[in-house]
């Protein structure tokens, strides 16, 4: 909906020591305006949404030194 809820999205990914790889504004914009959820009073906007790409946690091991633990 908006860039302060990316911002708290990015913020709880980085508390839980998340890999992420990308973020940012939607790439796939809607050709038509779309209403904003949080208030119906604003206008329309075309792309009101953010994508966030992760991979798992970035503190994973690689092969290597999971054999060294065990």
């Amino acid at each position: 909906y908006s860039h302060q809820e990316l911002a708290a999205s990015l913020q709880i990914l980085v508390d839980l020591d998340t890999h992420i790889t990308a973020y940012g504004a939607n790439p796939f914009a809607s050709l038509k305006p779309e209403q904003v959820y949080s208030n119906p009073n604003k206008q329309p906007v075309y792309c009101s949404a953010y994508y966030i790409m992760f991979l798992g946690s970035s503190c994973q091991l690689d092969r290597t030194q999971l054999e060294e633990k065990v």
